[in-house]
């Protein structure tokens, strides 16, 4: 097939192959069956050749035996899937090596019985020029027979620099037979080194991956080149301020025919923000999936005929199963579920489907052991892309609530053995009696309560909505369950969870509420007593970074609103390494805690020392006139780090090297972030300057 023939079934026509002819880029066509039937001027003149001489051959034929297979598989993966793959390509040129080069290949369908394979290629021997200046050299810098690049190739590397600057994808290449290293300007700037001070070589390179992953990369290179097998590699960098990166690496080797490996050319892609925001959606669907596992009520996927998709664990035990994937797996458990399902969403279709939702809807249904089970089932409508509609369903067991408001009177005669509190009132709401345990949980006496009203029991904590939404969803559902804060009659709160029930005539009639009351003040006690680890250093007791932050937030928003200044010191221990190198860690642990005896005694209130973790600890001195004052504080700190801790008979002493920032009213804005990079940098600068020694950001006159 001609140029003409070719262009000619393509709806551009003409102009299409004016503009392929006129590319820089190398592009060739060819058939179904690999015949040659299109190479622009670029792509002859890369190899040395003319359109005559390679018209329709076959495309195998130019290129090198250890491609030829994975060309293939490209080539059938595009033609299968219609989806463009980016190759790479060692090409026969006239010359004696083989030709280098990556770009597109593409499947092209320009009618529906015509299928070509586009294939557009960049010469990968540009990444030398990439790594070079951008600016043009002068003729005598060329050396001889070398002529000054055109202003195309100039303008096509830096685009290329360009390119890769925007994508935060760099290039690299290895002269194994030269042992030569080059680097295109993008990896020095993913690397963040200054081409002026560092040469590209694999220790410089090395030296900036994370340590705990060196041995990988390292690994992924030297197998790459036994199996002589493309290889990509995700790995972090440690930059020099503690930061981390997230890189993806991808390298392909190329080999003579006795296999020795010729050269290696590799990108570097900076894949961190796209890690960080994959994490964050990893982590908010776990979280999700946690919520949902963890919700003591059922929770249903399933169609609009019942059949069921997905469901949590209480659902699953609602149904006497353990598991939710028991469940889904078992047909006689799916066929269970579909039922108790199918017979609301039918019922209730056309509510579902006008209003997006129905329920609440009760039914019944048989479980395997014979167990009849009431339930409570609300359904939401939704549309997952071409799946069709599918409901979320809310199941509640409403089995026990059922068989409370049966049996009350029932258990009358029992309840005062209960260990939970229980009062029963009347419809109007005073009290007719209550049990032992409700006296020991409030404090009265069982006549001060009888012919009150619950009121009597109101800390003040809840707002007339709260018991106005109570008593509205008591008088709808006939129950009502949630935590309340009461006071006792000695005056103090009182947290209790408390279910309340109506009890009904046949005729639908309330005719007493009964009130089920845990006393929970212990367990408040032991959240209370857990949220204070979260937010403590487990050796030392010193608040923690969250908690450091929560003040320093405050500190920062005081001193905005108002004058005066805040004060933040970040003392780092020195020599405090070599106690625990010489002595263990035993040691350093009882010198830590011995530190922050002495310390916290020199702080004044309102003063917070937190620690960081290791030997750093936060000094926040809030509520300062001018940032000088801190400096005696300063110094106290500082001889109480100097004076030796006693350990097994031997004494330790270690020095403080100090950082200190300020933030002053009607200063620009700041964040705790920026506080403390300022405060580190200041401390480093102590350390470098000789240590045990305080050192301002920026340098603030004492």
């Amino acid at each position: 097939m001609t140029h003409s023939n070719v262009f000619g079934v393509i709806e551009f026509g003409a102009e299409l192959y004016e503009l392929m002819e006129s590319c820089s880029d190398l592009i060739q066509i060819t058939s179904a069956d690999r015949c040659i039937v299109y190479a622009n001027p670029a792509w002859c003149q890369a190899l040395g050749t003319s359109f005559a001489a390679i018209e329709g051959g076959d495309q195998l034929e130019l290129m090198h035996p250890a491609s030829r297979e994975r060309w293939l598989q490209s080539v059938e993966r595009v033609s299968s899937t219609g989806q463009s793959e980016t190759v790479c390509c060692h090409l026969l040129a006239a010359e004696a090596s083989p030709l280098v080069l990556e770009g597109t290949l593409a499947c092209w369908k320009p009618t529906e019985h015509d299928h070509f394979v586009r294939l557009m290629l960049h010469p990968k021997r540009m990444f030398r020029d990439l790594a070079e200046s951008g600016d043009a050299p002068s003729q005598g810098d060329l050396g001889p027979g070398r002529e000054e690049p055109s202003a195309e190739i100039l303008r096509s590397r830096q685009l290329l620099q360009e390119a890769q600057r925007i994508a935060q994808v760099g290039s690299w290449s290895l002269d194994l037979r030269k042992a030569e290293l080059l680097w295109s300007p993008e990896i020095y700037r993913i690397f963040e080194l200054d081409p002026s001070r560092f040469e590209p070589s694999y220790e410089t390179f090395l030296a900036c991956v994370h340590p705990e992953d060196r041995q990988k990369v390292d690994r992924a290179y030297a197998d790459s080149l036994i199996d002589q097998k493309p290889y990509e590699v995700v790995h972090r960098l440690l930059m020099p301020d503690g930061r981390i990166k997230v890189i993806r690496e991808r390298c392909e080797t190329s080999f003579s025919e006795e296999g020795e490996p010729l050269l290696s050319i590799g990108t570097a892609s900076d894949i961190t923000l796209q890690t960080e925001a994959l994490e964050r959606l990893e982590q908010g669907e776990r979280k999700l999936r946690s919520l949902v596992e963890l919700a003591p009520l059922g929770i249903v996927l399933s169609n609009l005929e019942g059949e069921l998709q997905e469901c949590n664990s209480a659902f699953a035990r609602m149904l006497g199963c353990a598991s939710s994937g028991v469940i889904v797996a078992s047909s006689s458990f799916n066929a269970l579920a579909a039922k108790a399902l199918s017979d609301v969403l039918r019922g209730n279709r056309e509510e579902l489907l006008n209003n997006g939702c129905c329920g609440p809807v009760k039914t019944s249904i048989r479980r395997p052991d014979h167990v009849l089970i009431d339930l409570k089932i609300n359904s939401l409508l939704f549309e997952v892309g071409d799946q069709g509609p599918l409901v979320w369903s809310i199941v509640e067991d409403v089995s026990e609530s059922l068989r409370i408001q049966e049996q009350l009177e029932q258990a009358a005669s029992v309840f005062s053995h209960s260990h939970e509190g229980i009062m029963i009132t009347d419809a109007s709401g005073k009290i007719l009696d209550v049990n032992q345990a409700l006296c020991r949980i409030t404090g009265y006496r069982r006549e001060q309560l009888l012919g009150s009203n619950p009121r009597r029991l109101k800390s003040g904590i809840h707002d007339d909505d709260f018991y106005r939404s109570m008593w509205q969803e008591l008088q709808d559902q006939g129950t009502w369950s949630g935590e309340v804060i009461n006071r006792g009659r000695d005056g103090n709160l009182l947290p209790v969870r408390e279910t309340i029930s109506a009890v009904r005539s046949p005729d639908g009639q309330t005719r007493r509420y009964v009130a089920l009351l845990t006393d929970i003040r212990e367990l408040k006690e032991q959240q209370q007593q857990l949220e204070n680890l979260a937010l403590s250093d487990p050796l030392t007791g010193l608040p923690n970074r969250v908690l450091l932050r929560d003040r320093m937030e405050q500190a920062i928003r005081f001193v905005q609103r108002n004058s005066g200044c805040m004060v933040v010191a970040l003392i780092d221990l020195d020599g405090f390494k070599q106690v625990n190198d010489r002595h263990g860690h035993a040691a350093g642990d009882h010198l830590l805690q011995v530190l922050t005896e002495r310390l916290l005694v020199v702080l004044r209130r309102g003063e917070t020392l937190a620690r960081l973790g290791g030997d750093e600890f936060v000094l926040l001195v809030p509520n300062l006139d001018d940032p000088p004052q801190v400096l005696p504080l300063v110094e106290r700190l500082l001889a109480a780090v100097n004076l030796p801790v006693e350990w097994d008979d031997r004494a330790l002493s270690v020095g403080g090297s100090v950082g200190l920032t300020a933030l002053v009213g009607g200063s620009e804005s700041a964040d705790h972030q920026s506080l403390l990079l300022q405060a580190d940098q200041a401390m480093y600068k102590a350390k470098r300057t000789g240590g045990n020694r305080v050192v301002w950001y920026p340098d603030f006159p004492s």
